[in-house]
C-alpha cells in the first residue's frame, strides 16, 4: 500500500484534518502480457481514522461521525 495523495480538510467539529489516499498496484496477466492496475485501497485521516466518501470532497469519519470537507482539483 502506497500513499498516493494527501490534502487538508476542515472538520464539522472545527478541527483541521489531513486526508490520506492509499493505493496498491496489482499486476494482471492476460494473453502473456502483464498489465499494472492501480486500485484505491484505503482513505483515512493522517491518524488512521477510516473515512467514508460522501461525495466529491466530503467525507465522514466512521468512528466519530465528524464530516470533513476538502477543496481542490485532486480531491476524491
Amino acid at each position: 500500500m502506497v500513499l498516493k495523495k494527501l490534502y487538508p480538510a476542515q472538520g464539522s467539529d472545527g478541527k483541521h484534518y489531513e486526508v490520506h489516499v492509499y493505493a496498491e498496484t496489482v499486476h494482471e496477466a492476460e494473453n502473456g502480457n502483464a498489465t499494472a492496475i492501480e486500485h484505491l485501497s484505503a482513505i483515512c485521516t493522517s491518524t488512521g481514522q477510516s473515512l467514508k466518501v460522501l461525495g466529491h470532497g466530503r467525507y465522514e469519519i466512521e468512528e466519530t461521525g465528524v464530516i470533513l470537507t476538502s477543496h481542490g482539483p485532486e480531491v476524491i
